[in-house]
């Protein structure tokens, strides 16, 4: 009887998504921690977190008068993602539904169903063939909405530069509660993407709720270049936010 009860590619899933995850840095405040596996014979593995009563970055926006947490939130985030970066980590999957909040209103980075890796220097011979392994059957894994044009191109599908783009559609879909590329069906989403043509800013002829602040759209149009090399780092990101202009709440 096989230990359990699951095909062969969520199995290769499961086990890079928890090497990965467990080998994070576990020293920053907004990286959700993991805990461990939970096995049962002939039964669906599950990584084991942290439970958070909160839910995500979304949902808690939902509950709560937005204009007075989310300049803060995006900041926690630029700060975590970028921590990740510092230690050689992508996270793969940024968007809202992968943003926890915890109990005391902070953000905790979650999703780390696409986690990668810079290098796999810190992992021995068998680790870098599960991680490798799994890394091809997860090439097109993720809601396209949040994904940066070069996903698409044969390129290496998850970098540095594709967070700080999705990091980017996040900014976008907090600031206006809105999921990036609303009002399109998705197959039109892709096409919109591969031609580099950016979510519309809301404006107050479409009588759009949420307006855009410049600095902010011009952070977002920054995080999208089409050029990967051209777009910020995620350090720089965060020392931007950190700036006079992002001080007044959205």
């Amino acid at each position: 009887m096989p230990l359990f009860d699951v095909d062969d590619l969520y199995l290769k899933r499961f086990l890079r998504a928890s090497l990965l995850w467990s080998q994070l840095p576990v020293d920053h405040p907004s990286i959700h921690p993991f805990l461990g596996v939970h096995a049962r014979p002939s039964g669906t593995p599950s990584i084991v977190m942290p439970w958070l009563q909160r839910d995500t970055i979304m949902q808690f926006l939902r509950t709560v008068d937005p204009g007075s947490h989310r300049r803060r939130l995006l900041f926690e985030v630029a700060e975590g993602v970028a921590y990740l970066h510092e230690n050689g980590f992508i996270h793969g999957d940024i968007c809202g539904s992968n943003v926890l909040i915890d109990d005391d209103m902070h953000t905790r980075l979650a999703g780390f169903a696409l986690l990668d890796v810079e290098s796999t220097n810190m992992f021995d011979k068998a680790e870098i063939t599960v991680i490798t392994q799994a890394r091809e059957v997860t090439e097109s894994d993720g809601d396209i909405r949040w994904m940066a044009p070069e996903r698409f191109s044969g390129a290496p599908s998850r970098t540095f530069a594709t967070d700080v783009f999705s990091f980017g559609r996040l900014c976008l879909e907090v600031i206006t509660m809105k999921i990036p590329y609303f009002h399109l069906e998705q197959p039109r989403v892709m096409i919109e993407i591969v031609e580099g043509t950016p979510p519309p800013r809301p404006s107050a002829h479409d009588g759009q709720e949420t307006l855009i602040p410049d600095e902010w759209w011009i952070l977002m149009l920054r995080c999208w270049e089409t050029d990967p090399s051209a777009s910020p780092t995620m350090k720089d990101i965060a020392g931007t936010l950190k700036g006079d202009s992002f001080k007044v709440e959205l």
